[in-house]
Order: structure tokens, then C-alpha cells, then sequence
């Protein structure tokens, strides 16, 4: 039996928000495959049928984890129906199958390859609901603007902190019915210091870009702005 898979803090808040019963779940640009590998553990106590994938273009790490998935949870011997797949592609090709439920997951990469990557699924998969699990490293202005463009909704947002980072966790679908913010609504709370000196961060970062600005710089910079002061009179 494979030993308990540990996770960073931020890892660890991604599986938490894995809350529902899906029938695929995808733990794209997965890397070393921990987060699934979490996932897949988590689920081997329920009765439920579901195929945890994993997908990643390097070759090598695709090879290593299948090793280690046949050596610790073969499908042959696995009896409650909680089943893998590893692919060597790259993620914006996947095929969801219709009539099932799919988690798509994307993290550790930034927004811009992350909104690649969900083009190239939305184009591939018509007329599949999905949804999307995300992290991207940085670039969540152009991530949320481009997820409210495609019609998703917000589930559930958090940030969190890791190694004196921050990052935006964002649980979305098209079916969800909250409003989707282009900074971020319910994340927020300005009683915590974290939360505080993450937004002083981002705007501290856009006004440095005014000093040799990109197309949109002022407009996000005030966009943070008007966050600031709204967080800060409630």
C-alpha cells in the first residue's frame, strides 16, 4: 500500500475544494501527479465509481507515475471502482465524455497558458458541462476576465499562502450562478493581514508596470484600487 501522499499547503487546499463526486477528474499539467495522487487516495474510501487522470506532456514523468500507480493502485485489483488514466498530451486536447460529470484541474501554471489550455478544451468538447478547478501562478486579472467571457460562474474562491506566495484558487462552471469577479468577491476578507498585504502586493506590482506600462496596466491598477476602498469601509 502507497503511503499517505503528502501535500503543500497549497496543494492541500485544492483537494479540500474537491468536495463533490465526479465521475472523471483531471489533474492536468500534473507534474509528479501528487494532487491526483491525494485525490485517488480520498477517494478509495467511498463507494462511488470515478477515473482520476493524469496529464502531462514530459514523457519521463508520465512514465514514472504510471510505474507508480501500477505498483500501488492497479485497476485489476482495485474493487470499488476508483480507476486511473495517464496521458502523455498536452492538456487542451483532452475529450471529455458527454453524459458524465468532469472536474478539470489546472494549477502551477499562469493565466495566460491557463486560458490556453481551457480554449482548447471548450473548443474540443462542445456541448460538454464541465468544471474547473484552477491556480494559475500569476496573470488572474486575464484569467478572470477571459472565464467571464465564456460564460463561468463562480462556485467557490480562496487565497492562500505558500513560501511567502499567494495564490487564487477558483472552483468555476457554466452552470454555476454566482457572478464571477474580474478581482475576486467572496476571497476577500480584510480582517486578515494576508489578505491585506496581498492586495497591497498586486497593487504595489501594477504601479511599478505604470513606470514602463502595458496596453491595460492602469485600468487593472484601478481596478485593485477600487477594491482597496471597498474592502476597507466595510
Amino acid at each position: 500500500m502507497m503511503k499517505k501522499v503528502k501535500l503543500g499547503y497549497r496543494l492541500q487546499q485544492l483537494k479540500q475544494m474537491v468536495i463533490k463526486d465526479y465521475d472523471h477528474i483531471w489533474d492536468c499539467c500534473c507534474d509528479h501527479g501528487y494532487l491526483g495522487l491525494a485525490i485517488l487516495q480520498k477517494l478509495d474510501s467511498k463507494d462511488i465509481k470515478c477515473t482520476v487522470h493524469f496529464v502531462d506532456v514530459i514523457q519521463s514523468l508520465i512514465i514514472q507515475l504510471r510505474q507508480t500507480l501500477e505498483r500501488f493502485h492497479s485497476n485489476e485489483s482495485n474493487a470499488n471502482n476508483i480507476q486511473w488514466q495517464v496521458s502523455c498530451q498536452d492538456a487542451s486536447s483532452i475529450k471529455l465524455e458527454k453524459n458524465q460529470t468532469h472536474l478539470v484541474i489546472i494549477a502551477g501554471v499562469g493565466g495566460e497558458k491557463t486560458i490556453q489550455l481551457i480554449q482548447g478544451i471548450i473548443n474540443n468538447n462542445e456541448d460538454v458541462d464541465f468544471e474547473l478547478l484552477l491556480c494559475p501562478v500569476h496573470q488572474n486579472y486575464l484569467l478572470r476576465e477571459f472565464l467571464i467571457q465564456q460564460k463561468f460562474g463562480l462556485i467557490k474562491e480562496k487565497i492562500v499562502r505558500e513560501n511567502n506566495r499567494y495564490y487564487e484558487l477558483l472552483h468555476v462552471s457554466m452552470s454555476a450562478r454566482l457572478n464571477l469577479s474580474l478581482v475576486g468577491s467572496e476571497q476577500w476578507d480584510y480582517s486578515r493581514q494576508n489578505d491585506r498585504d496581498y492586495l497591497e502586493l498586486i497593487i504595489s506590482h501594477f504601479e511599478q508596470k505604470t513606470k514602463a506600462p502595458q496596453k491595460r496596466t492602469f485600468e487593472i491598477l484601478e481596478a485593485y484600487r477600487i477594491l482597496k476602498t471597498g474592502l476597507s469601509i466595510r
